[in-house]
């Protein structure tokens, strides 16, 4: 028994260091995003003056009611992103109302500058879409109005979209949008050229885990009783 507990305590440190310890960003919402998300509201005073933020009850609240070409409304986060690294980013979100000013793009976009590639999972009362070099890349329709888990993951090879689990689609590196930088790497939460009410519950971004962490993992499991931890795995 003894060694059975000791095999146990390993396994929860190294899956510790996968979980929220990994993570490089992780935004709850407990509060309006703060230092080191900066704020962006940029347009006229005639625009700004319709910009209003606030946090209540652990849901960040953003309403634009400009709807105009370059309006934007929203938080960005400099990190120290890989591009060889696929990052998990992921948020729960609805909005209740909005439209882009810029034909079929959903209002509400969580956009990454990975060093490498432009990536982006938009969001709107109707829609789920992401852009790329050339139309849109996801164009689906679904009740944005309610409350859902985006998720994105973007690597070298490319980018893969979900919804509550549920794949959406994906598309290849030459299909996004370059963007190679050594220092403007970024994730955004915006309403840019839209209007939108958005709630946002959460964000966070996530490197996959090495493939030394696997193996590891992959250890623990086979000397602590597969049946007994594997559903605790999720990678």
């Amino acid at each position: 028994m003894s060694g059975v507990c000791v095999k146990t305590t390993v396994m929860l440190v190294v899956l510790a260091g996968v979980g929220r310890g990994g993570m490089l960003v992780d935004y709850q919402a407990d509060a309006v995003p703060l230092d080191p998300w900066v704020r962006v509201s940029d347009g006229p005073p005639s625009e700004r003056s319709q910009h209003e933020t606030f946090a209540t009850g652990g849901v960040l609240t953003m309403i634009d009611s400009a709807l105009f070409v370059g309006n934007t409304l929203g938080y960005y986060h400099l990190a120290a992103f890989d591009p060889e690294t696929p990052l998990d980013v992921e948020f729960r979100a609805r909005v209740l109302w909005g439209e882009s000013a810029l034909g079929s793009m959903a209002p509400f976009s969580v956009w990454m500058y990975n060093g490498a590639v432009y990536a982006d999972m938009s969001v709107g009362p109707n829609s789920v879409t992401a852009i790329g070099a050339g139309p849109l890349l996801l164009n689906e329709m679904v009740d944005g109005t309610d409350w859902h888990t985006y998720r994105y993951r973007v690597g070298p090879q490319g980018i893969d979209w979900w919804m509550d689990g549920e794949a959406l689609g994906s598309a290849t590196t030459d299909m996004l949008i370059p963007h190679p930088t050594t220092v403007d790497r970024r994730i955004n939460m915006m309403i840019t050229s839209a209007s939108g009410y958005v709630e946002l519950d959460y964000l966070t971004v996530v490197p996959e885990p090495g493939t030394a962490t696997l193996a590891i993992l992959g250890l623990v499991l086979v000397g602590g009783r597969r049946r007994r931890f594997g559903s605790s795995l999720n990678v």
